[in-house]
Formats: C-alpha cells, sequence, structure tokens
C-alpha cells in the first residue's frame, strides 16, 4: 500500500515578521498622504464657504446701499453675521432670530435666547473640529471674521474706525433704543481695490473652554496683556517654543464662541499680527482691547476672503512690521495712523481700505 505524504503550506515565523513589517511600512507612508488628501478636500470647502459669504457681502451691497457692520440690533451690540442670512440662503434662520416679539431680550444675543443659539454650518471651517460640536442649546459658533484692519477697540460699540471696511461709525442717535443697523460704509468707501484689501478670515474657535484655559495658540487667547498697553511685539513673545503659548502665560478660551455678539473675540480679527499669532487680552470675559490675527488649523497659513470676493491663503510669513507703534492712547484708539499708510508691513496695508497704498498680494 503506498502511502501519501502531505505537507502544511504556510509561512515561517521569520516570513510572517517580514510581511508584518512591509504593511507596517506601507500604512506608514500612506497615512500620512491620506490625511493630506482628507486636509486638502477640508481647506478646499473652507475655501468655498469663505468665498460665499465674500459673495454675500458684495450682494447685501447691492441690496442695502452699504456693507453689513457691526452694532445691529437695540443696544448695538450685534455683529454683521446674521444679517448676511438673506443672501446665503438661511432667510428662514433670519425670519427666527428677528421674528417680532415684545420682549428686548430676544433680539439681544448676549442674553441666551434660544432664537440665537445652535450650529450653523455655513460659519464653521471643516478643520476646525472645536465649533462642530457646540450643543444646539448653546449660542452659534463661528470660525469666519471680518476684518477690523489695524484697529484695536474696546468692547462693543465702539466707534471711530475709519479704516476698515466694517467700522462703526458714530451716529447721532448713539446707545439709543434703536435699530442702528449697522455701519455706513460701501464698497466704494474702498479706494484701495477691493482686490487689495481683506474683507473675511478664519480664527480657530474654542467656544466650549470660554474663561478656562487655552494653552493652544489657535483658538486661545493670552490674558492680563491688554493690546492698549503693550506693543505687537509683546504679545508675539507670549509664544512658546511649539503651537502652544509659553510656560507661565495666563490663557483663557472662548474664540468665537458666539457668532451674533460684538464683542472682542467674536467675528472680528485684525492686520496688525501675522496670521497664526497669539493672541493677547486684558482678561478672561475679554471686555479689554484686543490683538486678534487670523488663525487656522491649515498648514502654513489662513485662508483670506478680499472685498472683490476672491479668496487667497496667506502665509503665516507674510511681511508684517510689528516692533513699531505711532502711540496708541485712550478710548476708540488704534495702533497705527489715523491717515495714511499702515505700519503694519503688507498685511496691515492689506487690511486698510483707504490708505492710498498699492501691496498687492
Amino acid at each position: 500500500m503506498s502511502r501519501k505524504i502531505f505537507r502544511l503550506c504556510g509561512f515561517t515565523l521569520v516570513e510572517l515578521l517580514v510581511v508584518i513589517a512591509i504593511i507596517g511600512i506601507l500604512i506608514g507612508l500612506l497615512l500620512p498622504a491620506v490625511q493630506a488628501a482628507r486636509e486638502a478636500a477640508r481647506r478646499m470647502q473652507c475655501t468655498n464657504k469663505l468665498k460665499q459669504l465674500c459673495l454675500a457681502i458684495q450682494n447685501y451691497n447691492d441690496a442695502h446701499g452699504k456693507l453689513p457692520g457691526f452694532g445691529f440690533g437695540i443696544n448695538a451690540n450685534q455683529t454683521p453675521v446674521a444679517g448676511l442670512y438673506p443672501f446665503i440662503e438661511l432667510t428662514s434662520r433670519y425670519d427666527a432670530i428677528y421674528a417680532p416679539s415684545t420682549n428686548s431680550g430676544d433680539h439681544d444675543p448676549y442674553r441666551g435666547n434660544a432664537r440665537w443659539n445652535g450650529i450653523v454650518d455655513a460659519l464653521l471651517c471643516p478643520s476646525d473640529g472645536s465649533t462642530s460640536s457646540v450643543g444646539a442649546d448653546k449660542p452659534t459658533p463661528i470660525n469666519y471674521c471680518f476684518s477690523k484692519a489695524d484697529y484695536v477697540e474696546g468692547n462693543y460699540g465702539s466707534w471711530g474706525n475709519t479704516r476698515s471696511p466694517f467700522g462703526l461709525l458714530q451716529r447721532s442717535d448713539e446707545w439709543k433704543d434703536t435699530d442702528w443697523g449697522g455701519g455706513s460704509y460701501a464698497l466704494n468707501a474702498i479706494t484701495d481695490g477691493t482686490s487689495n484689501t481683506v474683507a473675511l478670515s478664519e480664527r480657530v474657535g474654542s467656544p466650549s473652554e470660554y474663561g478656562s484655559e487655552k494653552r493652544s495658540i489657535r483658538g486661545g487667547v493670552a490674558i492680563n496683556s491688554n493690546a492698549w498697553s503693550i506693543l505687537p511685539n509683546a504679545c508675539l513673545a507670549k509664544r512658546g517654543n511649539g503651537s502652544d503659548y509659553a510656560d507661565g502665560v495666563a490663557t483663557a478660551g472662548g474664540s468665537g464662541e458666539n457668532a451674533y455678539y460684538y464683542s472682542n473675540n467674536n467675528a472680528m480679527f485684525q492686520t496688525i499680527l501675522p496670521p497664526n499669532a497669539p493672541s493677547c487680552t486684558g482678561n478672561a470675559d475679554f471686555k479689554q482691547p484686543m490683538y486678534a490675527p487670523p488663525t487656522s488649523n491649515h498648514s502654513g497659513g489662513v485662508n483670506v476672503g478680499m472685498c472683490d470676493g476672491s479668496v487667497r491663503f496667506i502665509s503665516d510669513t507674510i511681511s508684517c512690521e510689528t516692533s513699531g507703534t505711532s502711540g496708541l492712547a485712550g478710548w476708540y484708539k488704534y495702533w497705527g495712523s489715523a491717515t495714511g499708510k499702515s505700519t503694519f508691513g503688507v498685511w496691515g496695508a492689506l487690511g486698510t481700505m483707504n490708505a492710498g497704498e498699492t501691496e498687492t498680494l
């Protein structure tokens, strides 16, 4: 009788380890590529949202004869955000916010009325995961902010900014219980050219950490550093070795906490410090003047929307002079000249709308 001998085929231990090592190397090579592709897609979505908001600003100007400004509402404490809703297909949201009411608090975003709460996807950059997790019963967070140019102001209601397209002008009914209707500039006030003037940019949010410590420069703010009492370079010095604030620097979260409330941590940025630089203010409730540069989770810079509707990418290394000052002192003042060219280099020039500058990207 013949006997059949069966041999079991398989990998030796060494062969198995080699295969596992090869798979690990391939995953190590592919994972960064996958992550980069995902971020590229998120950045494209972010760019598209910024583009839609820029177009909404232009359509608002066509409809109202002026740009949306800070100072909407009976207490002059609203940002321009809700005013843009009819121009980005959010009319129902606009109608719900401004529905008639005998309760004046319903038209005040500071009071936490339900009509001001909840996520609005058009206001969030997909690369910033901290804002999209905010609950429906919390104020609407925001990542897209309006330029204040090279202007440092106090809390809401600061008038006199002639540098920014969205500056709030003084009016005869200042602080009265009437609807201001926002600023009164129009696109034709941008004499430096709409393609040379920044309208919108990004700021990473930290709404769920309002008032608590936030070490990351993206989303966090250095406190005990009033922007009216320190030079821009002193704010830059708050940076540590990496992407966090230096040890010993007191910080707070709360950036982008409320899209509609006119406060220094909401819906505004300046062209004083370069993109992804530290932010600085006097206290954790943002009632004192603040340096608020744009920030993002995109590698190397931030997206900005120009007043002509185009969207550009601004590098962290853009020319920005932060050592000089022309002498800030007192309420409703700002670093930089009251007239003439910005003292903050190309970045400052891109913020101002009427300073006679020719700098372009």
